[in-house]
């Protein structure tokens, strides 16, 4: 990766999801089931690990779920193998109950609105049977993104491994909350998005959304959730 000078104002993390896993593949919502990388989703986080093989990494924090925990694996040891990464339960996917290990098409005509909370803001009280509310799962993300940003300083950078729609709350926290009429952007399988933190301001930036440069010419196919 190319990179451009760390500003010595602000804190930056490099923000990367999961590779693609065989859930991902068949439409599966797997929500906090674990999830395996499949053959394309090692070959992503194989093309990921070599995009920031120079990319200087003061700390990594993962989701402790299998798909983002072997993510990062693959990345570390290309160039990074002196890091451990720190599991975070905090970046942890959208707890969805009783939803969870079912197909997406079976769930948009039972719960359509939850379906429709990945890409459009939820009302904070959205019914999720057996889950986190919408509002339960802003909650977590944003203390987790915010404790993670008091602990490290200025200059330095943060690589987080993690989920779709945890990536989509990650944004909102630079954002804020958006319109209900405006999407939601929701990154692909083993992006990688870049925020920056500056603290005197107490002021979150958006760098970079969804970069997907480094996964031309590997097998793809639309990623749904």
């Amino acid at each position: 990766m190319d990179t451009f000078p760390l500003n010595p104002n602000a804190l930056r993390i490099l923000l990367v999801r999961h590779g693609e896993t065989r859930e991902n593949r068949k439409g599966i919502l797997q929500g906090q089931q674990e999830g395996e990388l499949n053959c394309a989703g090692l070959r992503q986080a194989a093309a990921l690990a070599e995009t920031l093989y120079r990319a200087p990494m003061d700390a990594c924090y993962v989701s402790d779920l299998a798909r983002a925990v072997d993510t990062a694996a693959i990345i570390l040891a290309a160039g990074h193998r002196e890091l451990q990464p720190i599991l975070e339960p905090g970046l942890r996917e959208w707890h969805l109950g009783e939803l969870e290990g079912h197909l997406h098409q079976e769930i948009r005509q039972s719960h359509p609105e939850v379906m429709k909370a990945f890409h459009h803001e939820p009302a904070d009280d959205l019914p999720v049977p057996g889950g986190e509310s919408p509002r339960r799962f802003r909650q977590r993300v944003w203390e987790c993104l915010d404790r993670l940003a008091e602990k490290h300083r200025p200059g330095q950078q943060l690589l987080l491994v993690t989920h779709g729609a945890t990536l989509g709350k990650i944004f909102q926290r630079a954002t804020g909350p958006l319109p209900p009429e405006n999407r939601i952007p929701l990154p692909d399988n083993a992006s990688l998005s870049i925020l920056q933190f500056f603290p005197e301001e107490h002021a979150w930036e958006v760098v970079a959304w969804n970069q997907t440069s480094h996964l031309k010419g590997l097998p793809s196919h639309p990623t749904l959730v």
